[in-house]
């Protein structure tokens, strides 16, 4: 199925005209919401990566200072008097030699450092601090923080027995250059899990942020792009027990430059503009017209209004015009001609001829049954109009609603010549039957003397191009006064399509008082509803007058 150039360009000009609110918006969500939020997940996912390394890195490194500091306070002095002898230094020498995290071992002795294998035998004991904690297997330790006096370092120590232990510096500075500079913005601490003691705090990170992030639950708003989220992972070591809890403090966009930021947003605005377009091409044209054409015609989501015909001499309605509308919540107000046009192209309109006849003939039968002067005129395609089984189902329809068949005028319009003789059979075997043809659209197209003689219709309407004519010096004008002089020979109902101002009504019922009214000018179309409110009105008006 396919449609032709002229309803192809339609559609593209209704759907650009339906979609540029959603368009606008699509392109707002993508650019300034969705990819954002995207990149901001992305960014934090490629640095959770980071992190875990991060963790584990300084973890693994840390239970094997764990390790060395145990093994070497096993080296204890067995006789008090052999505390720093050569044989001891001798001792303690080869067991720095042998662990590279162990900056220094030495002999303390009732709280004082007495040697150590850097610094030798000290001239005056050195008294040692208060240890900061003191585990239940007896180990001392000192954190050391700022008490530079202590072996000359900062590194912490531990102590058991008449041994003590330095952590190497190298090691220390080592931790806290890669903290600083491999990953920023990371941070945490490294504490022991079961003495619930902090070892070492390191990082781009404060002690405090490190104590809020403890307690906080992890939740799913730390990875949207809200200010001050942080995320947070924590490993153990069951063997020594201890555990380590890294932070990243800055997540996502919030750790980019401005220059880094600016150039994201102008890439966001063009993958957003390549979205909509994307989108435009899935959206709009005939592939979406055509399924929702479909679906409207199959639920019956093509409902009929009416346009009142009247009597010119008298405004009095007489009758009326069902027009097809069709209101799609993602088309919008789509145009008869145009999805009318399409269903005769892809071969849908009996389907839709059908359902809308039944639709009007069910609303309307009250009215048509208490009136039996009053009409109701359908519009007919050729398609349907030359269907073998057509006439059956019309007579079906209207012993279902006990409808007369002279109460319908089927109104015939021809885009094409090509079926001249199957239509004048058909629209003939309609008239026998009693139906009343109306030639639609006369003066247009195909719609003309030709049609008028094949036909023999019942009734003539003159497109309102014609009825429009009236006040330009223009061709349709001097064609217009043919028709009207022509007319009053022919054996006809005329209706003038397309009045629209009083001068327009003035004219016409002038020159052909008994012609039938059609336009603006009386009524626009109208749903069942209000139609038959107008009508009863009408009628009362009549009862009051009488």
């Amino acid at each position: 199925m396919t449609i032709n150039a002229h309803t192809f360009i339609s559609l593209l000009n209704l759907n650009n005209r339906v979609y540029f609110s959603s368009y606008a918006a699509l392109f707002i969500f993508s650019s300034l919401i969705f990819f954002p939020v995207l990149l901001h997940l992305i960014i934090i996912l490629y640095h959770s990566s980071y992190l875990k390394d991060y963790g584990l890195e300084n973890l693994t490194t840390a239970t094997q200072v764990q390790f060395q500091i145990k093994q070497s306070l096993t080296i204890q002095a067995d006789d008090e008097n052999t505390l720093c002898s050569k044989e001891d230094f001798k001792r303690l020498r080869e067991f720095i030699d042998k662990y590279h995290y162990i900056g220094d071992v030495g002999r303390i002795q009732d709280g004082k450092m007495l040697c150590s294998v850097k610094q030798g035998i000290l001239e005056r004991p050195l008294e040692l601090p208060s240890p900061d904690i003191i585990s239940k297997e007896g180990t001392l330790f000192w954190n050391n923080q700022n008490k530079k006096d202590i072996n000359d370092n900062t590194s912490p120590f531990f102590g058991r027995g008449n041994t003590v232990a330095f952590i190497s510096s190298l090691y220390m500075k080592d931790f806290e250059l890669y903290s600083h500079t491999s990953t920023s913005h990371f941070g945490g601490i490294l504490y022991s899990s079961n003495e619930n003691f902090v070892y070492k705090v390191f990082g781009d990170i404060s002690l405090n942020t490190i104590n809020h992030a403890k307690d906080l639950p992890d939740s799913i708003l730390n990875y949207l792009p809200i200010p001050n989220r942080f995320i947070k992972r924590t490993f153990c070591d069951g063997i020594t027990d201890t555990c380590i809890l890294v932070i990243n403090r800055k997540l996502g966009l919030y750790r980019l430059g401005y220059p880094a930021l600016i150039s994201l947003a102008i890439l966001n605005l063009l993958i957003g503009a390549l979205i909509v377009v994307l989108y435009g091409h899935y959206r709009s044209g005939p592939k979406l017209f055509i399924r929702q054409l479909k679906q409207a015609i199959k639920k019956d989501k093509i409902t009929p209004e009416y346009q009142p015909k009247l009597q010119l001499f008298d405004k009095k309605i007489i009758g009326v015009e069902a027009l097809a509308r069709w209101n799609d919540p993602r088309l919008g107000q789509v145009p008869p001609d145009l999805f009318i046009t399409s269903a005769e192209e892809l071969g849908l309109i009996n389907e839709l001829s059908r359902k809308f006849i039944l639709k009007v003939l069910d609303e309307l039968h009250g009215q048509l049954e208490n009136d039996s002067s009053f009409s109701v005129s359908i519009n007919l395609s050729s398609e349907i109009l030359t269907e073998p089984n057509f006439h059956l189902f019309l007579r079906d329809a209207l012993e279902r609603y006990n409808i007369n068949v002279n109460q319908i005028i089927l109104e015939i319009t021809e885009r094409t010549s090509s079926n001249n003789k199957s239509m004048s059979e058909s629209s003939k075997h309609l008239s026998e039957e009693g139906y009343l043809i109306s030639l639609d659209d006369f003066g247009t197209g195909f719609s003309n003397l030709e049609w008028l003689s094949t036909l023999e219709p019942y009734e003539l309407k003159v497109d309102k191009m014609f009825t429009q004519s009236i006040e330009a010096n223009t061709i349709q004008n001097y064609s217009l006064l043919g028709i009207l002089k022509m007319i009053e020979y022919l054996d006809v109902v005329v209706v003038f399509e397309g009045i629209e101002t009083e001068e327009q009504y003035q004219l016409f019922r002038e020159k052909a008082p008994t012609a039938i009214g059609q336009g603006w000018y009386f009524y626009r179309s109208m749903p069942i509803e209000k139609l038959l409110a107008i009508l009863e009105k009408s009628h009362s008006e009549k009862m009051k007058a009488a």
